[in-house]
């Protein structure tokens, strides 16, 4: 019985620091990623940017304080999507700058690109974190390909077919990325969402975003969620479970931040989120503490209060008899991809 037990303490020593170690190696490869995006975005020839994509490069330059302000290695990886694919982008569309003027060229570069979107690709592993960010990156990069060229056609100026390859480009490098960092950072096994619950969060996330849509049409503010929503239908179409649990989980947060925005009464002046007392052991409620923890006001609360049980419904499966299918018209109020 000791040995027993002094096995498993053993066993949860060794497990402790092989985290410990992965984390510091993850942190390690965030500092040094950063630098290379900031030594690219300098290096970039901005004479082959328009002036309309301008101020993403200025967007993009201010964004790395706050990236490397960020402590927790899980959110500085999260903070530094957007970027990194920007980045990419704005590279990529400089270095075919004449596709973006001549309808023949670009389509002939779409079509040399073409076999980077189809290749077979093994199942993803690693922190659910991890799986989910390289299935999104999946899902938008060919969906972004797939319009390049026919936006390319209709769009004025011409060019915004390249920057949706670009964009696309920038999503497959993302991909790539995030599937060669270290992968003991969480607990493994990490609970799945229940793709069933997650259909019928997906419609009562639709109709939540629809009611303060109708509430002032034209503010815009049911942009950033439906957009968010709008993913997550594509990626649960698609069984790509762990993308589309990440997804909804944006879609909530885009849709309090909003709600908040709208109406500083929705958070509650003094509301505090409870403290956590431990690390969690799974890699995306160790993403939404890092939010608690390391955003301003009022994130932590919205978090805490909407985000964290609305991530904790999407584990539990839904009774057979409450199982839904997918609505066959999704309204949304996009109609470009991500935009």
């Amino acid at each position: 019985m000791r040995k027993t037990i002094a096995l498993v303490a053993l066993i949860a020593l060794t497990t402790c620091h092989s985290r410990e170690n992965a984390v510091a190696d993850l942190s390690a490869r965030l500092t040094a990623e950063t630098d290379r995006l900031e030594t690219a975005l300098r290096a970039l020839d901005r004479t082959k940017i328009p002036e309309d994509l301008a101020g993403l490069a200025k967007g993009y330059q201010d964004s790395f304080a706050r990236i490397r302000g960020t402590k927790s290695p899980m959110l500085k990886l999260y903070r530094m999507r957007d970027t990194f694919i920007g980045i990419e982008n704005l590279a990529f569309f400089a270095a075919y700058r004449k596709a973006g003027d001549d309808l023949p060229t670009l389509q002939s570069l779409v079509a040399s690109r073409r076999p980077a979107y189809y290749a077979k690709r093994e199942k993803a592993s690693g922190p659910l974190l991890y799986r989910a960010l390289i299935e999104q990156a999946t899902n938008r990069g060919r969906v972004l390909y797939l319009a390049s060229a026919p936006y390319g056609k209709i769009s004025d100026p011409m060019w915004g077919g390249l920057y949706y390859l670009g964009d696309a480009e920038g999503n497959l490098k993302f991909r790539d990325f995030v599937a060669s960092l270290p992968q003991d950072i969480a607990r493994d096994h990490e609970p799945r969402a229940d793709h069933q619950r997650m259909i019928a969060a997906a419609n009562d996330l639709e109709k939540e975003t629809l009611a303060f849509f109708e509430k002032n049409p034209g503010a815009g503010g049911a942009i950033s969620p439906s957009a968010k929503l709008k993913e997550a239908r594509e990626l649960l179409n698609a069984n790509l479970d762990e993308g589309a649990t990440l997804a909804l989980v944006e879609t909530k947060l885009a849709l309090v931040r909003r709600k908040a925005e709208a109406d500083p009464g929705f958070v509650h002046e003094g509301a505090q989120p409870q403290e956590q007392t431990k690390e969690p052991d799974e890699s995306i409620p160790a993403l939404l503490q890092s939010y608690v923890k390391e955003s301003p006001a009022p994130v932590p609360i919205l978090v805490a209060r909407d985000v964290v049980p609305f991530y904790a419904t999407l584990l539990q499966p839904l009774a057979a008899k409450n199982v839904v299918t997918p609505a066959a018209v999704t309204v949304t109020l996009v109609r470009w991809p991500y935009t």
